[in-house]
């Protein structure tokens, strides 16, 4: 398949014409629009280039080029488009949406970092972010039907963007990616895609038919030489990698997920449910009331259109070869359980500490090390001893982690080989994310916490396993919804009883969900129960966390669901579900459940 300069024809797209429209309907200036979209282009590529990969990402960014949503004649129609907010707004949601499909982050996320390169205000730049998204995509696809392009050669079309891009990768963008700095990311980002090229993704169809189709489309600017089509694979390897990819994706989901709430700032694209959404950007009518199987096809529709087969985990994820081992051994897993330690440093530089590890041995080597460092009495503890955990290889580095804890406001969780890191610590001037990973080696996994991160993960989990439930054919049973229902995240703002947008289509697919058991006579009922970390005064807590459940339940009602299969309650910081002493753990106890009641 021939290779295209992508951040170029999306330039050319946005012609001055374009832009003099633009600037009429949203108040910006050309001059201003021309540099968003010049900033835009190539941090939404680098998106595109680290959700690629892996070979599930691959195709995940391949069926969503594909899809209907992507325009592949958005050149010609885009002046066209932009003559009138409703399709400047319909472009904006179609490329969120295609940007989340096929890379599993929030265009939101990306476009506050395009908006403090290029120096416009944030909304202004996520609407345009949006709509290069949609134009992304539309070129993307035109360039693949053109050329009859497979999945397997999409690794290599993203990686010669590089030249084109890596100027505008700065590290806010890179960590926002997954990567711990720009020189990181285009230090290692051709490696891992020439890597995935050389063994060739799982093959997709080819696309002869969609070609016919698209015959008459123009040929894309900017077209350079061609690259050599690659000798297909034995039909062996493909359920190989198949195999890998899902073993690979449990593990990640073991060690990485959590469901907790995030900071309001990775808002959703559009506040409308999800069918509704995806009808409208297909210009397709709004549908008459249905019958309750076709409501279960409707569901199941609307949380197609949010996931698509979203990529299973962010491009910095380390899977060490222990985790596999672990996960590929049941007898091995279910034996044991990770070792953990927790610890936060007070303002005056007392550390406070919880740890579970697996005999009285290391507790007693815990408490002795701490006791040396700060004198008996300068510390607390709360050290578990339970059986069949694993061996707290982090006591091989008490060194470094005491002197971690004489730095004041310093967090850390350690949960196995998995270290994250909070408050002072995070200081990247004082550079202990390195250096801790220098100490404890590569095996380890070290990395500050990331609430959008956790979110996207936990978005992805939530939506993947809401489509096995609607495909196995009888989504219906309370205990069974109740476990998918509260993997979703709703990221309520810091003292906030408002239902943030980032969790609307969710909670409307929820709402949906609910409301078509109801129809086919199997209703569902619930508790809403809402929990708070311990941060603050406790009755105020307890009351915030009330006005949270009111707020949620209000918003499902609204959106459909059965109003008297719903109650909604308040906990406070009653029942956390791991330790308040760090970021991390404050942010899993800050939740949402949803609990089976009785009949």
């Amino acid at each position: 398949m021939k290779s295209i300069n992508l951040a170029q024809s999306i330039s050319l797209a946005f012609a001055e014409a374009v832009r003099q429209q633009l600037s009429r309907q949203i108040g910006l200036s050309p001059e201003l629009i021309e540099r968003v979209v010049a900033h835009a282009a190539p941090v939404l590529i680098a998106a595109l280039m680290a959700g690629a990969t892996t070979p599930e990402g691959a195709a995940t960014e391949f069926s969503t080029l594909r899809s209907a949503e992507s325009n592949a004649r958005i050149a010609e129609e885009l002046a066209h488009i932009v003559t009138t907010v409703a399709g400047i707004k319909d472009l904006e949601a179609s490329g969120d949406s295609l940007i989340a499909r096929a890379t599993g982050r929030r265009i939101a996320v990306l476009s506050d970092q395009i908006a403090g390169q290029a120096g416009v205000p944030p909304q202004a730049s996520h609407v345009l972010s949006g709509m290069v998204g949609a134009v992304l995509f539309g070129m993307l696809k035109h360039h693949v039907l053109i050329e009859q392009g497979e999945v397997e050669q999409l690794p290599a079309l993203l990686d010669a963007q590089l030249p084109a891009i890596a100027g505008y990768v700065t590290d806010g963008v890179a960590r926002s990616l997954g990567f711990d700095h720009a020189a990181n990311f285009n230090d290692s980002i051709s490696a891992r895609l020439d890597a995935l090229t050389s063994r060739a993704a799982p093959q997709a169809p080819t696309l002869t038919n969609g070609a016919a189709v698209d015959a008459t489309i123009a040929t894309p600017p900017a077209v350079a030489a061609s690259t050599p089509r690659r000798q297909s694979s034995p039909k062996w390897v493909w359920p190989l990698f198949a195999t890998l990819a899902l073993v690979l994706a449990a593990v990640f989901a073991y060690v990485q997920l959590h469901p907790t709430q995030a900071d309001a700032a990775a808002a959703a694209s559009s506040e409308r449910p999800v069918a509704e959404r995806t009808r409208a950007a297909s210009g397709v009518a709004p549908e008459p009331a249905a019958s309750p199987s076709a409501a279960l096809s409707a569901v199941a529709a609307a949380v197609s259109s949010v996931s698509a087969a979203a990529a299973s985990a962010t491009p910095s994820a380390v899977v060490s070869a222990d985790a596999v081992a672990a996960a590929s051994s049941p007898v091995v897993s279910a034996a044991t359980a990770n070792s953990q330690l927790a610890f936060r440093v007070d303002r005056t530089g007392v550390p406070q500490l919880m740890a579970v590890v697996g005999s009285d041995a290391e507790k007693q080597q815990l408490v002795d090390a701490l006791t040396r460092k700060f004198g008996a009495g300068r510390f607390t503890s709360d050290v578990t001893v339970e059986a069949r955990t694993a061996p707290a290889e982090w006591l091989g580095h008490m060194d470094d982690l005491l002197l971690l804890m004489t730095l004041p406001r310093a967090e850390a969780r350690i949960d196995g080989r998995r270290m994250e890191l909070g408050g002072a610590a995070t200081s990247e001037a004082l550079g202990w994310r390195e250096r801790l990973q220098r100490e404890f080696g590569s095996s380890w996994d070290i990395a500050a916490f990331n609430a959008d991160r956790t979110v996207l993960a936990a978005t992805d989990a939530f939506l993947r396993a809401m489509t096995r439930l609607t495909d196995a054919g009888s989504p219906c049973t309370t205990t069974e919804v109740a476990k998918v229902l509260n993997l979703q995240v709703v990221n309520f703002a810091k003292s906030s009883g408002h239902v943030p947008s980032s969790a609307r289509e969710n909670l409307s697919v929820t709402a949906q969900l609910m409301k078509a058991c109801a129809n086919r006579a199997q209703p569902m009922r619930f508790d809403i129960a809402v929990f708070s970390d311990n941060v603050g005064e406790p009755r105020a807590n307890l009351q915030l966390s009330q006005k949270r459940a009111d707020a949620v339940r209000t918003f499902l009602v609204d959106a459909g669901a059965p109003a008297n299969l719903l109650d909604a309650k308040g906990y406070g910081a009653a029942r956390p579900v791991t330790s308040n002493l760090v970021a991390g753990g404050r942010f899993a106890n800050r939740r949402v459940e949803f609990v089976p009641a009785a009949s």
